[in-house]
């Protein structure tokens, strides 16, 4: 995955958040497995140790049940603290010493369902000195993120001829969510910019004003990690593909 690509979304979740560290990983909603696909202020020691100490199978943000809730609530992002009724930090009690032992604390994640088989969550935490802080602004950055992650998988497994056929599925499941966070107004815009229309032309030809179309397009630009309007036609045209 483009780190370089999703890192400024990245460092907005930790501004607005307070957070200390984050890790952006997968987790099988069957079995609870987790593949780390980056992390920021944590130490390869507590990676380590989260994984292969198996400290992965005790924390209540991987909890088989929880995940495959989430799996009902569609591809929102769903926020969520340790205060979630659905989790049992107490009953943790290997999870609650492993975040003392490396001084983690008020731990929250953002949780989005890909496919019916795959979660991607962005784990935040923080320490003595910061909290983390759970408002309109961190949701918003997170969900910014989780799209610009799911467009950076989409172009890496992409990139994978002859992927194997866990891969093809992970792919398949990938664009499926992409293609889900399309609002109906969003492919008539695409279909007008593939004609060569400006913004202009768009916003009177679909009932809106010119500032609307230029925040949909900026949001098309995020989910597809573009930067411009070529790009982004490039993008959905290879995803179709």
């Amino acid at each position: 995955m483009n780190i370089e690509r999703i890192q400024p979304a990245l460092n907005k979740v930790l501004h607005q958040s307070g957070a200390s560290s984050a890790a952006i990983y997968l987790q099988s909603t069957k079995h609870g497995r987790i593949h780390f696909l980056h992390t920021q202020g944590l130490t390869g020691q507590v990676v380590n140790d989260y994984c292969k100490g198996g400290i992965y199978r005790f924390d209540p943000f991987n909890d088989t049940a929880l995940l495959q809730d989430l799996s009902t609530r569609g591809d929102v992002t769903q926020v969520i603290d340790t205060s979630d009724t659905r989790l049992s930090v107490d009953e943790c009690h290997k999870y609650r010493e492993f975040l003392q032992q490396y001084n983690l604390v008020n731990v929250c994640a953002g949780m989005r369902q890909i496919g019916p088989k795959f979660c991607l969550t962005i784990g935040l935490h923080g320490d003595t000195q910061w909290r983390v802080k759970l408002n309109s602004h961190t949701r918003n950055a997170m969900d910014t993120l989780t799209d610009s992650v799911l467009a950076q998988l989409t172009c890496q497994l992409m990139s994978l001829p002859g992927a194997p056929t866990r891969l093809d599925a992970l792919l398949g499941e990938v664009l499926g969510a992409t293609e889900n966070r399309l609002r109906p107004q969003d492919r008539e815009i695409i279909s007008m910019l593939a004609q060569g229309a400006l913004n202009k032309q768009i916003a009177p030809a679909l009932g809106l004003s010119e500032t609307a179309v230029e925040n949909r397009l900026r949001r098309l630009f995020r989910l597809y990690a573009v930067r411009n309007r070529t790009a982004l036609l490039s993008a959905i045209e290879a995803s179709n593909h």
